[in-house]
């Protein structure tokens, strides 16, 4: 498809694709490209087939509640078990990058200390019984 910019500017994408564009003339962009295009304010010369919201409408919506928190605990024990170089940060928590790998969903570092440490509680408290009742 056709873009007109109302300057002349080359845009170099982040899939490889370096553009230039002349002020007023239609340039083709490649349909990897369009986005870059349009957030630069280049205007398509057919509108309608710039449908960027039903791709985001097609992504699947990650899990809410206790199924976000059971996902992130279930991938933090697998961690545990995995138990390789780089799995977790230099405090022993897991990294939130890794996590998000994981799962297939966004796990922010708040949301994972929150996880973490009602894990090492639980586990804490297990211990602690099991030297009571010995």
């Amino acid at each position: 498809m056709n873009f007109t910019l109302n300057r002349n500017y080359t845009l170099r994408t982040k899939h490889g694709h370096t553009i230039t564009f002349r002020k007023g003339e239609p340039t083709h962009v490649p349909p990897v490209c369009w986005e870059d295009a349009v957030a630069i304010g280049a205007e398509p010369e057919d509108a309608s087939k710039l449908n960027f919201e039903d791709e985001l409408t097609d992504l699947p919506k990650p899990p809410e509640g206790m199924e976000r928190e059971r996902a992130i605990r279930e991938s933090i024990l697998k961690l545990e078990k995995r138990n390789q170089r780089g799995d977790f940060n230099a405090g022993g928590a897991p990294h939130a990058e890794m996590l998000s790998k994981l799962v297939g969903f966004n796990v922010d570092s708040r949301e994972r200390d929150t996880i973490w440490r009602s894990i090492l509680v639980k586990r804490a408290d297990r211990e602690n019984d099991a030297k009571t009742a010995a």
